[in-house]
């Protein structure tokens, strides 16, 4: 009963790590190398509890078959699945270890008692009578009861009581090196026929997983990119910059103004009719990109729609926006296009940027969090009021590039400027 209390104890004290483990967990969530760390130091306490497991309460329970198969799925399905396989594989060592060290003379605490079985009656008594001989079974009985499986003890113990009515410790310890390798041979064929199985259970789970995984990824980016270029979509971009909108980083940043820039290619309806669909997908790519790679980290391109391109700025100035969208025109310009191996395009891009002022996202980024704390969004991203500004800005973006083109294409407009110059009103995104 003591060592019983014990494991309750320890047990509870486990339980109790891991509700703490899960609240350290989202704490960590955006720190990969934390994440990894905490997952294998709950691997750990979880492989030296199976171990516990195993050896106090046996190999072969119903207890320790869900703890070892039923442990592994689960943790699969929450964390790392490569930590939990080599996690699974470490604590099956640590069973077939503890299983053969009582065999070496290593004992371990154990709750398990192994009862002597009725068929060595005749080893213990000599008398005839029934009475007599269901005496010295009884007490042989109890004196196993309160002994380990292992039996080291009854080597020095004896049993004076049985000994005393003609039964010698030599006819008892014989039975009871049976009775050892009885049990041996148990222990060992259950973990033959079991661990397989198991291993075989959490190794295809782990596998069809992973299938899962990466189909639900490869899914996820044929849902967000563009087939042709790679880029993000229009779906995917909107999402993006949402995000980007309310992260800790742009909240916390000295300039929160936020810039789009918008692209259309000019006469590109030419090049498919000129020389065929082929070379305008070309286009389309090798533009896709230049973009990418002229563009910050910080930054994020997407097509926005057949051969317009949108660029967001966080936390970049409208003159700062002015001066990328100018280099990436003149980038695009300058570059050569191979259609083939024998022939070569030139196209230029009409752009239009629009920018919220710093006020306005403060604005924004207040209703927001006023409208979460009251309950108002049911999701982060089913803000009518960020969505509304999102498609306002694109569009005054919009406005500035139907500007440049109607100026003679392959320019620059600014929104800011045609406001100044009364050209379109002064956009409202209600905010203020």
């Amino acid at each position: 009963m003591t060592l019983f209390h014990w494991y309750w104890f320890a047990t509870t004290l486990v339980a109790v790590f891991y509700f703490w483990l899960t609240y350290r967990l989202q704490d960590l969530k955006t720190s990969r190398f934390g994440l990894r760390t905490w997952q294998v130091l709950m691997l750990i306490v979880y492989c030296i509890y199976i171990a516990v497991l195993t050896t106090v309460l046996g190999y072969s329970g119903l207890t320790t078959g869900v703890s070892l198969v039923g442990g592994a799925m689960l943790a699969m399905l929450l964390i790392d699945k490569r930590i939990v396989w080599w996690g699974f594989i470490l604590y099956v060592g640590f069973i077939l270890v503890f299983t053969i060290l009582p065999y070496f003379g290593l004992n371990a605490p154990s709750l398990r008692k192994v009862p002597l079985p009725a068929m060595y009656n005749d080893v213990v008594t000599n008398n005839p009578s029934e009475g007599y001989a269901y005496t010295q079974v009884a007490a042989i009985h109890d004196y196993l009861v309160n002994m380990t499986a292992d039996y080291q003890s009854t080597v020095q113990a004896g049993v004076p009581t049985v000994a005393s009515d003609g039964v010698s410790n030599a006819e008892i310890d014989q039975v009871l090196q049976v009775q050892r390798s009885n049990l041996l041979f148990w222990q060992m064929t259950s973990i033959y026929f079991s661990l397989p199985k198991a291993i075989v259970i959490v190794f295809l789970f782990r596998s069809l997983l992973t299938i899962i995984d990466r189909n639900k990824r490869e899914i996820q980016y044929n849902a967000d990119h563009d087939p042709l270029t790679g880029l993000k979509n229009r779906r995917s971009m909107l999402s993006w910059i949402h995000q980007s909108l309310f992260n800790d980083k742009h909240k916390n940043a000295y300039n929160q103004d936020y810039s789009v820039i918008l692209l259309d290619l000019d006469y590109f309806k030419a090049i498919n009719d000129s020389y065929g669909h082929p070379a305008g997908d070309q286009v389309l790519q090798d533009v896709s990109e230049l973009l990418s790679h002229a563009l910050m980290r910080r930054h994020e391109v997407s097509r926005y729609g057949g051969e317009e391109f949108l660029l967001a700025l966080p936390n970049t100035s409208h003159s700062t926006a002015l001066m990328i969208a100018e280099a990436l025109r003149k980038e695009i310009e300058e570059h050569i296009i191979y259609i083939g191996n024998a022939m070569t395009l030139k196209v230029t891009a009409s752009f239009g940027v629009s920018t919220l002022s710093q006020q306005d996202v403060t604005a924004l980024q207040m209703s927001y969090m006023d409208a979460l704390d009251k309950e108002i969004l049911n999701t982060a991203k089913s803000n009518k009021m960020t969505e509304m500004v999102i498609h306002k800005l694109i569009e005054v973006a919009d406005t500035a590039l139907y500007e440049a083109k109607d100026s003679g294409r392959n320019q620059v407009a600014s929104a800011d400027q045609l406001v100044l110059s009364n050209k379109i009103a002064q956009p409202s995104f209600g905010l203020q």
